[in-house]
């Protein structure tokens, strides 16, 4: 079940399937747990904010392709701390 996420982007389905935890975790090298941790104690990298943004867009059913340039467009347009 995917949730509806509304950023500068717009508003797009976002979801963390088995599929796409696994590619996060080797993306990041740190399982979902540990992630999560490090993003509620403010402790994350920028790649693994991007990373779990992108594979939840691919989770919720945006191209490859586009999840990246959509949040490559967002990241350069956008403050990620405000």
């Amino acid at each position: 079940m995917a949730v509806t996420m509304t950023w500068p982007g717009g508003e797009h389905p976002f979801r963390l399937a088995l599929a796409q935890l696994e590619g996060l975790q080797q993306k990041t090298d740190a399982g979902p747990e540990w992630l999560l941790m490090r993003l509620q104690t403010g402790q994350w990298t920028a790649v693994e904010v991007f990373e779990t943004l992108r594979f939840g867009l691919i989770g919720g059913g945006m191209a490859v392709a586009a999840s990246a340039a959509g949040l490559a467009a967002i990241v350069t347009t956008s403050a990620v701390l405000a």
